[in-house]
């Protein structure tokens, strides 16, 4: 059920919205500063009384999981990895392989849905390198880019550099080019 609203004479519906006025000296606004503060949603060990930790010791245990592991928890972790790598792929292979003689065409597709799970993350480790020259090239374009505000030949050298990174990295950028030759131009003939 749908009521319309009326003005004040009750005659006829209002067209448009709807303007209610309130009193504000009837209900004062509070001030800010005389509001509680906001409880915490998530309780104090210490004040609940249950396995109190001091704060210390948490902020302790935070740095050290925030610290690098040791050298020997390091090996550790990449041996037990690659082991439990070596024991998952040789299952695969098994299973593979003893499916081949049981069902011919299930277990040549099975091998050959591991080959390709197998090129496709080699392709993907692949873009990952790729991307990581690309950031080595970048932070070295940013590190030299001080020492070619100094001198002229070393500002035409990174830029040239610059240039070519951005070729090589397919960058469609025309405008940034034809801004780029002029201020070439500027540079051999005189100040623009």
């Amino acid at each position: 059920m749908t009521e319309r609203m009326t003005d004040n004479s009750g005659e006829r519906p209002t067209q448009g919205p709807v303007v209610f006025e309130l009193d504000e000296e009837q209900h004062p606004q509070p001030q800010v500063s005389e509001a509680p503060p906001v409880p915490d949603p998530v309780p104090d060990m210490a004040q609940t009384g249950r396995g109190a930790v001091p704060a210390s010791d948490v902020a302790g245990a935070a740095l050290g999981a925030a610290r690098r592991p040791s050298r020997l928890a390091r090996w550790f972790w990449g041996l037990v990895l690659a082991l439990l790598g070596a024991v998952i792929s040789l299952a695969a292979w098994d299973f593979a392989m003893g499916l081949i003689p049981r069902l011919p065409l299930l277990g040549w597709a099975v091998s050959a849905g591991f080959a390709l799970a197998l090129a496709l993350a080699l392709i993907m480790v692949l873009r990952e390198l790729a991307a990581l020259s690309r950031l080595k090239r970048v932070d070295y374009l940013r590190q030299s880019a001080p020492a070619a505000t100094r001198d002229i030949a070393a500002a035409r050298a990174h830029v040239s550099r610059l240039e070519g990174f951005t070729l090589a990295a397919r960058i469609s950028a025309g405008s940034w080019r034809a801004w780029l030759s002029v201020r070439r131009m500027c540079w051999t003939r005189m100040p623009c």
